[in-house]
């Protein structure tokens, strides 16, 4: 089994086996490029955290598609020059302390509504019988809970949009203009000002980070839950998220370099897996699961808040029911959760 398959493995219990039972913990694959895979928490947070390894360029990949195939992605090149994850130095530094003295100041304001918000959405949810716990439930919670930190109401065709995808680590021109094509409309949706507009950079964060991750997030933590339920006992979301929507990601070694007795070239790929985390009994290791180092979510914790507000009043009312259809898309890099239909038990 290659290394991206095992996120594909649709069975929680199932996926959290093939991890638990692979051995060794770190292994190179051979392909295109050479690859070092890791699957082993502890040298996982070592990864992310070396100042000598570095996210891959994803900027150089769309500047030779654009010099080749002659397409100005104008756009996605200015969407790039904006979020920290394609940054370094100090325009990473600056960008992250803006988004996150924003952040804090919209979960203050958020927080204490929190409660009544997912009450709303969970009243929503029939009490017997078919619901798509997806377009019923964590779509409109989702889309209410970002429309704040955007300041205006997202549109469906916000949602719509993966923008999640600008960080897939192969792309080609069709997904590039696709891309180029959302971002155009997402710019002129949030009245994009001139460069430099702290409220935009912000809020185009805030939708491109935390959309589809808070959505996927909670969708795959629901499909475990009722994987693990039946007439009996009730699907349960743990205290703290197993799994989020991202499956992996990469780094490459700036020099040679040595990790877990494996020496690693400039021109290899570090294929980190996020699960080993999640599936972690220690609470330290979890916190990775937000990523580790100068690249770590900084979103995390309006993330847990949400997560907190939503799995407690879910797990309070004991819903039990059977998965009736379940779909999702697996790239090499995420998991997106399209359809989660249960039929809910009176």
């Amino acid at each position: 089994m290659k290394s991206f398959e095992l996120h594909r493995i649709k069975d929680a219990a199932a996926r959290r086996a093939a991890f638990d039972g692979c051995e060794p913990k770190i292994w190179w694959e051979t392909g295109f490029i050479p690859t070092l895979v890791i699957a082993d928490a502890d040298i996982a947070a070592e990864a992310m955290r070396r100042a000598d390894f570095i996210i891959p360029d994803h900027r150089a990949l769309v500047d030779d598609i654009k010099r080749r195939y002659h397409r100005p992605f104008d756009y996605l090149s200015k969407t790039m020059d904006i979020l920290p994850v394609f940054l370094e130095g100090e325009r990473h530094a600056a960008v992250r302390k803006l988004l996150g003295q924003f952040l804090s100041a919209k979960l203050r304001e958020l927080e204490p509504r929190l409660p009544d918000i997912v009450r709303a959405h969970l009243d929503r949810l029939p009490r017997t019988g078919d619901a798509d716990l997806v377009s019923q439930l964590l779509v409109p919670f989702t889309r209410e809970v970002f429309s704040e930190l955007a300041e205006r109401e997202l549109t469906d065709q916000v949602m719509d949009m993966t923008l999640g995808r600008i960080f897939e680590a192969t792309q080609t021109v069709s997904s590039l203009g696709r891309l180029d094509n959302w971002f155009e409309r997402l710019f002129s949706f949030l009245d994009a000002g001139p460069p430099g507009d702290e409220r935009f950079i912000c809020q185009l964060c805030c939708l491109v980070f935390g959309v589809d991750n808070v959505l996927s997030t909670l969708a795959e933590n629901m499909v475990a839950a009722f994987q693990q339920a039946n007439d009996t006992i009730p699907a349960r979301l743990p205290a703290y998220p197993v799994e989020t929507m991202v499956s992996v990601t990469h780094r490459k070694a700036v020099a040679p370099a040595v990790i877990a007795g494996h020496p690693v070239q400039p021109s290899d790929l570090i294929r980190i897996h996020i699960e080993p985390f999640g599936y972690s009994a220690d609470k330290t290791v979890n916190a990775a699961l937000f990523g580790a180092g100068r690249h770590a979510c900084v979103g995390k914790q309006i993330s847990l808040s949400i997560w907190r507000h939503l799995s407690e009043q879910f797990n309070d009312r004991k819903i039990r029911g059977t998965i009736t259809d379940y779909q999702s898309e697996s790239t090499h890099t995420f998991n997106f959760v399209r359809t989660l239909k249960v039929s809910i038990l009176p």
